[in-house]
């Protein structure tokens, strides 16, 4: 028992005085000045970092459709656009009515019947969607039942939309749809199917 204590205590005091001698020899001795490491030394003793992946992903394209007119039939146009929500999808299409039709649609004798001031936004609320107007819509009877067409028929082709109100500044109001000037406070796709390609 007493050789085996011995012989830990002097592998010990051993370990001790190696790792004393060890660490004066990384010293810097007294009086000299520290000296950089080597840039090749540096560069082995730096951690390599990973750049962190871009978890910000860009939406898949999903299909858009806007709604334009020739003559007196509404059209509908299919893009594909980087969205994920059903409310990204109406945001998306209804800033492109606002932009008007792009110059290949416009060579289709496509056109918006939309007044450029008017404003207007939706808003996706289960299977309804509320359109707001700000501004007016004065135009040709005609052109006023096309116009409320073109908004109606883009928010209701958003997937799960089965119909639209309109306000104007948020109270509810009846809107012409084709078909000899009738007047409806909720709208719905089969309102148009007879003008609508």
């Amino acid at each position: 028992m007493r050789r085996r204590a011995a012989f830990a205590a002097v592998v010990w005091v051993t370990s001790v005085v190696c790792l004393a001698f060890a660490l004066s020899a990384c010293a810097v001795p007294e009086g000299s000045e520290a000296r950089p490491v080597d840039s090749d030394i540096a560069e082995l003793l730096t951690p390599e970092v990973t750049p962190t992946p871009d978890v910000t992903e860009a939406p898949p394209q999903q299909p858009i459709h806007v709604t334009w007119v020739r003559g007196q039939r509404l059209v509908q146009v299919l893009r594909l656009e980087p969205v994920r929500t059903r409310q990204q999808k109406l945001d998306v299409a209804f800033n492109e009515l606002r932009i008007g039709p792009r110059p290949t649609e416009q060579r289709r004798n496509l056109i918006s019947l939309l007044p450029p001031d008017l404003i207007f936004e939706g808003d996706v609320r289960g299977e309804r969607t509320v359109i707001n107007l700000n501004g007016n819509l004065e135009t040709p009877q005609s052109g006023v039942t096309l116009a409320v067409g073109q908004l109606a028929t883009t928010a209701l082709a958003v997937p799960g939309v089965r119909n639209v109100v309109f306000t104007i500044d948020g109270d509810r109001i009846r809107v012409p749809v084709p078909g000899g000037g009738k007047l409806k406070g909720v709208v719905e796709m089969r309102d148009y199917r007879r003008i609508l390609s």
